[in-house]
């Protein structure tokens, strides 16, 4: 009988192993030359083969990952060049089939769409069902990392979002301007404390929610072709980012207990030329680890001996079970080279799109890319939020909503059958 070996036990051989598979797949790629440029190349290659082979209308073509296999590149610049082909009307894709040769008539009707010639990268398939699936009603959510709504304190907030709006219609009436709310940036300087993680407000942009945190962080650190390295598995929006803003995600594994494998990452560091590293170290999505402190230090010393920015998702650690709060990577760099995101979605209200962004000595470009991209986030949900904060008599939220989260999703967690049972359909 085999015994049992646990998840843990990654071997120097399974380390070997893995890096070696890294170089293989990296063998065919021409990584000095531009990412346009490599799916290009691909598109005319795949569209040259057609006219020599002479496909005829509605012949299949290879699948993405066949092409990514058959020419050494990623499956991102396997499906741009496919992307670009439909753009130029020479093939079309049908859902859950692939991609086919199209007929004559709608690739003449496509030739007029030349000058499109860099696309902008879409979502995947899996991305566009999961985005009509957010928000449609249905028993149990299990798409979403998020409490039930019942745990939230909606019926304050509502009460204090009309409220703010009728005394200070300004909120409303007024443009929107600067990093965020003075007195939110303060609160959320002092509830950092608590950690204990120290923050400057002069380095916080506060953001419409955390996605759009770490898309600003992103582009504050990185240029299109540029490779990050993050955790595997990761949360699936991160690599839906990546490959919009058209970089390389290079995989780490994520340990069940520790969180980022550093040995591997080490090792990964050493063979590539790595812009960034994205974490999830706390209450990690969607493997549910969180680093031991030895480890947020060990991995803070080790990209800051290389000038390498680190990009730390902090949204679940205000809702991590435990007695104390697991502190950030952040709170074990002194140098601003932790770009620390957080957020109020799932800790106080999800409907919110509140976030905000700590962005060290990366600050000023956070600013830059905020102003260009949406300007400023509204002012009334963050007055509202400290609104709340000031309700409490100086608790802040985190001591008053969190305990009830926690346990609503342990009970939540009890009866989720019998929700199935009752529901009679899949949710």
């Amino acid at each position: 009988m085999v015994p049992f070996r646990s998840l843990l036990a990654y071997t120097q051989r399974r380390r070997f192993c893995y890096i070696t598979d890294l170089l293989v797949g990296m063998k065919n790629m021409q990584t000095t030359e531009p990412v346009v440029r490599r799916y290009r190349q691909l598109a005319r290659w795949l569209w040259d083969g057609i006219v020599q082979a002479g496909l005829e209308e509605g012949s299949r073509l290879p699948s993405v990952r066949a092409l990514a296999m058959q020419h050494g590149v990623s499956v991102t610049t396997a499906l741009q060049a496919l992307r670009w082909l439909e753009t130029q009307g020479h093939i079309q894709a049908r859902p859950r089939s692939g991609y086919f040769v199209a007929r004559r008539a709608e690739r003449a009707s496509g030739a007029g769409t030349s000058s499109w010639a860099d696309p902008l990268p879409e979502l995947d398939a899996q991305a566009r069902d999961h985005l009509a699936m957010v928000g449609a009603p249905s028993a149990v959510r299990l798409d979403l990392a998020a409490g039930e709504p019942s745990l939230y304190p909606v019926d304050r907030l509502s009460v204090l979002l009309r409220r703010l709006a009728y005394q200070h219609r300004n909120l409303v009436g007024a443009h929107v301007r600067g990093t965020g709310h003075p007195e939110l940036l303060r609160e959320i300087v002092r509830q950092a404390l608590q950690y204990p993680c120290d923050l400057d407000p002069a380095e916080l942009v506060v953001t419409n929610g955390c996605v759009e945190a770490l898309n600003l962080a992103l582009r504050a650190v990185t240029r299109p072709g540029d490779v990050v390295a993050v955790e595997s598995p990761t949360y699936f929006a991160l690599l839906q980012m990546l490959r919009a803003l058209e970089l390389t995600a290079l995989p780490v594994p994520c340990l069940p207990d520790t969180g980022m494998d550093l040995d591997v990452l080490q090792d990964a560091l050493d063979l590539r030329h790595v812009k960034a590293v994205v974490t999830i170290a706390n209450a990690n999505n969607p493997v549910g680890s969180v680093a031991l402190d030895p480890a947020k230090a060990a991995l803070v010393r080790l990209l800051r001996e290389r000038h390498i920015p680190l990009i730390e998702d902090d949204i679940f650690g205000d809702v991590c079970f435990g007695e104390v709060r697991p502190r950030p990577v952040r709170a074990f760099d002194t140098e601003g080279n932790v770009l620390l995101c957080g957020g109020f979605s799932k800790s106080l209200c999800p409907g919110l799109r509140l976030g905000w962004i700590a962005a060290g000595r990366f600050a000023e470009r956070v600013k830059a890319l905020k102003y260009t991209t949406s300007m400023a986030t509204a002012e009334l949900q963050q007055v509202a939020v400290c609104s709340l904060g000031q309700a409490t008599r100086d608790r802040w939220w985190h001591r008053q909503h969190t305990p009830p989260v926690q346990v609503g999703a342990s009970r939540r967690d009890r009866l989720r059958p019998r929700a199935f049972v009752r529901s009679g359909r899949c949710v």
